[in-house]
């Protein structure tokens, strides 16, 4: 699986709006960052990357990052969650 970083931008009603480079890839996995507008996915097909919008990652870095960016949502303490039916 090759990984990328991708920048998009919210466009109308917060939709999200990606480089054109990445059109036509199927995500096998995505990790979206809480704050920030960037995303890692995991692909097979190769991407074009411009090094600016779309960087390929290695491996390491992909699943590295992907572990920042679940870290970035805010940790809920575990008495704030609903309770589930039993």
């Amino acid at each position: 699986m090759r990984y990328y970083r991708v920048i998009y931008r919210l466009g109308e009603n917060n939709e999200r709006i990606y480089p054109s480079s990445i059109k036509e890839a199927v995500w096998n996995m995505t990790q979206y960052h809480f704050t920030d507008n960037v995303m890692i996915g995991g692909t097979e097909k190769k991407v074009e990357a411009d090094g600016v919008e779309v960087v390929e990652l290695t491996e390491e870095m992909g699943l590295s990052q992907i572990e920042e960016f679940k870290n970035s949502y805010p940790k809920i303490p575990e008495e704030d969650l609903p309770l589930l039916p039993k």
